[in-house]
């Protein structure tokens, strides 16, 4: 239990921190302008906003130099397959389960905003949480084998509904392989944005997308499984 507390601790603490600004900001606001915003959906999204800003950007850069580890420089060719490698994962998933989610629409908010949140500042805290930190430490506390399937779980099961569960356990296997592979925290989150910000224009299945996914999965696969580290 202290070697799982050990490994998984920063993610506890980052994530009742956001819930704890998110109550805050919400109470203080409430409090403020004596308005109830229970149903009022755009301006909680807007708030989450905020307590995201506050607690991930900060967080984010603490782990990176706390935990800074000995990384191998980055090469742009590899760096390159990633977009395809994310982009193909995204589309290729996406057009398999979309029929199968129910609601699959845009937050009420700008797209430039949805860009910079769910496809750019996310992903980027989620790999300096879940790879740079959670499972460079479970490698440490557990064997191979089990700190792999301990992160990956971990960040599947923090993701909502069964179909984006089953997508951050598929994902999370391949941004460890690609991190173990390259040795730089920089090319998965590469692969990452590029499937999150995919994933933000995709709202309807499309056969041509799925073939596209497929193609852009087996050439990008293709190509890192052949190169060296």
């Amino acid at each position: 239990m202290k070697k799982l507390w050990n490994t998984i601790k920063e993610i506890i603490i980052t994530y009742l921190l956001e819930y704890l600004v998110l109550l805050i900001i919400l109470m203080g606001y409430t409090y403020i302008t004596k308005n109830d915003i229970t149903n009022n959906e755009e301006l909680i999204t807007k708030i989450m906003m905020i307590s995201i800003t506050l607690v991930t950007i900060p967080v984010t850069i603490y782990l990176y130099k706390h935990f800074k580890q000995k990384e191998s420089k980055i090469k742009i060719d590899k760096l390159l397959v990633m977009l395809p490698l994310g982009i193909g994962i995204s589309l290729f998933y996406n057009m398999l389960t979309i029929n199968y989610v129910e609601g699959k629409e845009l937050i009420k908010l700008s797209l430039p905003i949805i860009i910079l949140y769910s496809g750019i500042i996310g992903p980027i805290f989620e790999e300096i949480l879940f790879r740079y930190t959670c499972y460079n430490k479970a490698r440490k506390e557990f064997p191979e084998k089990t700190a792999i399937l301990l992160a990956v779980t971990i960040f599947a099961i923090l993701h909502s509904g069964i179909i984006a569960i089953l997508y951050g356990f598929i994902l999370g296997l391949i941004l460890i392989y690609v991190y173990r592979k390259y040795d730089n925290i920089m090319y998965p989150i590469i692969v990452h944005i590029s499937a999150n910000i995919t994933s933000i224009f995709l709202t309807k299945p499309n056969i041509y997308l799925l073939i596209i996914g497929a193609i852009l999965l087996i050439i990008s696969i293709t190509y890192i499984k052949r190169t060296k580290h």
